[in-house]
Order: structure tokens, then sequence, then C-alpha cells
């Protein structure tokens, strides 16, 4: 979902690909909770059987108040199993969605989270994920966050461990946003502001291309042993919506080697302007949400360049 326009000296190129993109409904929210006494969430219970979230396991889970100024959230750890024989513990809100026969391809999960580390009175450590199922009950993708290495790192359908550059902070409360393009096949991830894994699929076989429920789990790497670390959630929200247009990227004038760009979009919708010398090397240098749709930008950090390719794409 790209726009280019290439900036040449002496020579000055200017190419629009594509019309200007029309107005398209807003995202319909598929469920959104911030686990509120107001929303009927009691913390003096667990999560599961609440507002009809589920659960397979016995392990801990339930509401707890960390964030501070944001009330009540959800978790999934601190307290052992009731039995040894459980190797992990998952509660779902049912969800139940077809992307493609809604016309709305694009769903996108968000939460706020942290991962709490272990006490030193109980080292072990575990790993805690969001796993993608699909109505039939069969997970798609996972996100893990192992707190044994601190890293991040993800698994497909195929169940295949695959390690990410990124890690994450004990006791950091991250922003997770999970992009998933049903139309496409494609998924991925954005944590604060960082795409720790983008391009994936969501299937790899002839599963339902559908979206069931997304899990929080906590996997014990120890078995029969989990420590008392633990995952905790809030502001857990699925929103479906149609395949935005691409955006229309413009050459208005250059002055003083200075392009002017204007681009042409959707209400409402956020857009990253980017730029390049090389058209390999990418960097940002203007987000906007503009609100109808249009927006423009004199990049006067191109004064010294001899050429500057600029590109537009879908936040």
């Amino acid at each position: 979902m790209k726009a280019l326009v290439s900036v040449l000296r002496p020579l000055v190129l200017a190419a629009a690909l594509l019309p200007a993109a029309g107005w398209t409904q807003a995202p319909q929210t598929l469920f959104s909770t911030s686990f509120e006494t107001g929303e009927g969430y009691d913390a003096g219970f667990e999560l599961v059987g609440q507002n009809s979230w589920m659960g397979q396991g016995t392990a801990g889970n339930g509401l707890v108040t960390r964030f501070s100024g944001e009330g009540q959230q959800a978790y999934v750890g601190f307290f052992d199993p009731l039995t040894n024989s459980e190797a992990s513990f998952t509660t779902w809100r049912p969800i139940t969605f077809d992307p493609i026969a809604s016309n709305k391809p694009v769903v996108t999960f968000r939460t706020t989270m942290e991962i709490v580390d272990s006490t030193s009175a109980d080292p072990n450590k575990d790993d805690f994920r969001w796993e993608v199922f699909n109505t039939d009950g069969h997970r798609l993708f996972s996100l893990d966050f192992d707190n044994s290495t601190m890293g991040i790192c993800y698994l497909l359908e195929d169940g295949v461990f695959r390690a990410t550059p990124f890690s994450f902070v004990h006791d950091a409360v991250y922003d997770l946003e999970i992009k998933m393009d049903f139309e496409n096949n494609l998924w991925l991830a954005n944590l604060s502001g960082t795409i720790v894994i983008s391009n994936q699929p969501i299937v790899q076989t002839a599963a339902r291309r559908d979206l069931g429920d997304i899990a929080a789990t906590w996997f014990f790497l120890t078995p029969n042993s989990p420590g008392d670390n633990a995952m905790v959630f809030d502001n857990y929200t699925i929103t479906a919506e149609s395949i935005p247009t691409r955006p229309t990227l413009q050459l208005l004038s250059v002055n003083n080697n200075q392009p002017l760009l204007q681009l042409i979009g959707e209400p409402n919708r956020s857009y990253i302007l980017e730029a390049s010398t090389d058209l390999r090397s990418w960097f940002p240098i203007k987000t906007n949400t503009p609100n109808d749709g249009s927006f423009q930008h004199l990049d006067t950090g191109a004064t010294p360049l001899m050429h500057r390719h600029y590109r537009a794409r879908v936040r």
C-alpha cells in the first residue's frame, strides 16, 4: 500500500501512481474491553468465567492493578496450576469472524502489556504468548515472549520457533499491535512503534482463514514447575476493516532544492512519508493522520542531496 515519487536534479520527475483514495467505512469493533468494574469484571474472581472469557487449565489468571492510572488489568501467571500434569494455561474470548466473507479482511489486535519477572523465591521463567486461532480451533500463529532469554520469537502454523533480533524489558509497559491481512494472508507485529515481525503468512496450509479468537497463553518451560512470572494486559481490542486504498503522492514544486510533496489518502487514516537516496534504505520523514485525508510536506532535508526518492504508506 505505497506510492512512490523520485526527485532528481537537474531533472525533476514526479510519479503519482494511483488516483486519489476515496472514503472507506470506519473499522468495525469486534470486541473491546479495559477489564474495569463498570464492564462487569470483579477482581475477586478469575478472569475465566467473566464476560465470556474461557480458559484451558487451572493456573493463575485474574485481575490486578499495575498500570498507573489505568484501573484494572487482566493477567495470566503468578500462581501454579492445581495439578502437575499441566504444561500451559490459556485464556480467550470467542470472536468468530470471517474477515473475507465480511469484506473486512484487515483485522487488528491491540493491547497494552507487560511481562512480570519471576521473584528470587521462585526463579523459574516461562514463555508468554499471544496466539491466533481460526473458527475450527486451529492455531494459526503465535507471538512469543521468552522470559528466560527476554527474546521475542514467533511460531507459524508449522510450530517452528523463529527468533527475531528484538527483546523486551521486565516490567516495561508496551503497546502491542498485531495486524492481519486475511485476504493477502500476511501479518505483522508492532511493539510500541517498532515492527518486530512483518510479512509472515497467517496460514501455511489449507486451514480455514478466519478468526476464532486471540488467546493469552502461559507456557511452562520447566515441566511441573512454572515460575511466579506473569503477563499482564489491558485495553484488549480487536477491529476489522476493508483494505485501505493506496495513497497518492504528488510533487507540487521544488524551490531552493526543497521538494514540496502532497499526499492524498483517506480521512482519519495514519500515513508515513519515507525518503531514500538508494531505493534500499528508507527512513520516515513525516507521520500524519489528516482529518481530510490530505497533507503537504516541505522536505528541507533534501537541500544538499543530488537525488532523493519518496514513498508513502499506510501506518
